[in-house]
């Protein structure tokens, strides 16, 4: 993972004494087919629960998810890192899939649709943390939801400083545009930190896609003039005239659109962007503004519906310690003198019947993992290290 100039090359390296080792937690779900776990969560309209809690420094590398189809909008997610919430969005939206998205898979995030009418998501995003981490799920639906969540985290065992990735927060708004032009602020930051992604999902069930005419503008540090300004809606999500084709790279993706001659009819789409190797840092504040549509480029019928979530890192004040590299930091899983590229690698293939298990052994840093099992739901895997059992975690 590179990062943009400001970002990179900040200082020094973790060396051993300083690296943590990547562990799981999950509260796993299996459509009532059975398997080896059974510490499900099936949340009541307006209830929530905690998936995730631990305490002491470290931060978060992935998370997964597996919820039931097209319940990622009903769905919020919370994020509390050092006992304040940093994040609070639609589970979909987080997952930048946005609800009713297509199936996609990338290096940073993926969706795809379970055998059992499920929808299983995930998402590589850096949260650090030097008291405590907590993450919730609450169902906003009129019905029982049930919800499964896997993440892997690491202890560093002590708290880093980050610099600009010293806080991970968020910011959703949700709302309807009634004028053509009409200024919408999607994200209003203030402090020292660095924009990660933003995800949008919009509906106009009246218009042809006039409202993308409207520019996104970003007004850095408080100039009165937009540092950053795009031609139209889709062009800042990297998309075609008025998104025709459905796509997903690494850094950008559209998941839903109306304009792929399939006539949706609420002419609704979803689209994200990671700003991680153009990162937009600032230094006092950040101002990301939408518009819907422009005058004189189309008129835009009826009002449009939109929702945005915006992710993004800022300074901690309480780490002012030269920074450590967010890359490093997020590769902290038992490297040797940091140097993870100079390890040997080696490979090993095991065939296991049903109900056996296999247990492999050694020392060193694992670096990828390869599973194929022909029935998803009843494969789990849990890793020993150095003596202490991690939870099992669902092979997805």
């Amino acid at each position: 993972m590179r990062f943009h100039k400001n970002c990179r090359d900040r200082g020094p390296q973790l060396g051993p004494e300083a690296s943590g080792r990547l562990r799981y937690a999950a509260r796993n779900h299996y459509g009532g087919q059975g398997g080896f776990c059974s510490d499900e969560v099936t949340l009541s309209p307006g209830e929530k629960d905690v998936l995730f809690e631990r305490s002491g420094p470290g931060f978060l590398a992935c998370l997964t998810a597996r919820i039931p189809e097209n319940s990622g909008g009903d769905l919020l997610i919370r994020i509390i890192t050092d006992s304040e919430l940093r994040l609070c969005m639609r589970l979909a939206d987080f997952f930048l899939s946005g609800n009713g998205g297509r199936e996609i898979t990338s290096r940073f995030s993926g969706k795809r649709k379970g055998k059992d009418n499920s929808f299983f998501y995930y998402r590589n995003i850096f949260v650090p943390y030097r008291g405590n981490c907590r993450v919730e799920l609450e169902n906003t639906a009129g019905e029982k939801v049930w919800a499964a969540l896997s993440v892997q985290y690491v202890n560093s065992g002590q708290a880093e400083s980050y610099d600009r990735h010293g806080l991970l927060s968020g910011v959703w708004v949700k709302g309807r545009a009634r004028t053509i032009g009409e200024e919408i602020n999607i994200a209003e930051i203030r402090g020292r930190g660095a924009l990660h992604s933003i995800q949008m999902t919009l509906e106009n069930p009246m218009t042809r896609g006039e409202f993308l005419e409207g520019n996104i503008e970003m007004y850095i540090d408080g100039n009165p003039f937009p540092d950053f300004q795009s031609t139209g809606t889709e062009e800042f999500f990297m998309g075609g005239i008025y998104f025709t084709n459905l796509h997903n790279s690494e850094y950008s993706g559209c998941t839903r659109t109306f304009n792929d001659g399939k006539g949706n009819p609420k002419n609704t789409l979803s689209a994200f962007r990671l700003f991680i190797e153009d990162e937009i840092t600032f230094e006092k504040s950040l101002k990301i503004l939408w518009h819907n549509g422009q005058p004189r480029q189309g008129a835009v019928a009826g009002s449009t519906f939109y929702n945005f979530t915006s992710v993004f890192y800022l300074d901690d004040p309480e780490r002012p310690a030269p920074a450590i590299e967010a890359r490093t930091a997020a590769a902290m899983v038992s490297a040797i003198d940091g140097s993870r590229g100079e390890l040997p690698l080696y490979s090993s293939v095991i065939e296991l019947q049903k109900t056996e298990s296999e247990k492999l052994e050694g020392s060193g840093t694992l670096e990828t993992l390869s599973l194929h099992t022909e029935n998803e739901n009843r494969a789990e895997i849990a890793f020993d290290i150095d003596g202490r059992v991690t939870d099992y975690v669902p092979v997805y």
